[in-house]
């Protein structure tokens, strides 16, 4: 079954999606800094033929 979850940075759309690992009911992935100021990563998940609808999270880069 396919079956995955991508993120993205400050992009709701999905243009440029980063795959996450998948282990067991879990998942991981390493993005580079963001630039100093306010962001959001967007994450969405597949299984099969269906695509979860996004969730975010906003945070601060401060240095």
């Amino acid at each position: 079954m396919n079956k995955g979850v991508e993120i993205s940075v400050d992009d709701a759309t999905f243009s440029s999606p980063v795959p996450a690992r998948l282990s067991g009911t879990s998942w991981s992935v390493a993005i580079p800094t963001p630039s100093i100021g306010k962001h959001t990563i967007y994450a969405e998940s597949t299984q099969g033929f269906s695509t979860s609808a996004p969730t975010s999270v906003t945070f601060n880069v401060t240095k």
